[in-house]
């Protein structure tokens, strides 16, 4: 359905973003059976995000969509709902990767807390850029 609502955009002329929160780099399981490894380590899950990352872009080229129109935020799989609730001001650790900031060089603000702060200021950020046609 969303690939059918994207392609009808695109044939009329309109664009489309897509703005990805996390990177995936929380699922132990994908990167266990990717990397044939019972215990995936940070550094696996990290490898297992920007594996991700060049899967989005495929799928988006596949689609049709610009990679200037793909925003990557790169915050923490399973943990949004606590940076928000929980972390808002205060920097979130993952527990699947130790870290507690942005490390992604491709992510719309490499080097951000894990916190809803952040979060949320780089959904605006991905909302303004580029200018929006009737703003």
């Amino acid at each position: 359905m969303l690939r059918r609502l994207i392609q009808k955009v695109l044939q009329t002329g309109g664009q489309v973003y897509v703005a990805w929160m996390t990177l995936g780099d929380g699922f132990q399981w994908d990167a266990a059976l990717l990397d044939r490894t019972l215990r995936p380590t940070p550094k696996d899950l990290q490898a297992l995000a920007l594996r991700r990352e060049d899967e989005a872009k495929a799928a988006a080229r596949a689609l049709g969509i610009p990679e200037g129109h793909l925003y990557f935020l790169g915050y923490p799989d399973r943990g949004l709902l606590p940076m928000f609730l929980e972390y808002f001001y205060t920097p979130y650790r993952s527990r699947a990767t130790g870290l507690s900031q942005v490390v992604y060089k491709s992510a719309l603000s490499p080097g951000a807390p894990y916190t809803g702060e952040a979060w949320e200021s780089d959904l605006r950020r991905s909302l303004r850029k580029p200018p929006l046609p009737w703003s």
